[in-house]
């Protein structure tokens, strides 16, 4: 295995994670807009 592919897994790895991340952030910040609460 090659450096390259190495840092290439960990690469695509975080970026999942901080897709994820985005994901969850927009929905949570978009419920209390589109469903009012009060």
């Amino acid at each position: 295995m090659d450096i390259k592919d190495y840092y290439k897994i960990i690469y695509v790895k975080t970026l999942w994670k901080k897709i994820i991340i985005l994901i969850y952030l927009l929905v949570y910040i978009s419920k209390p807009l589109h469903i009012p609460i009060y």
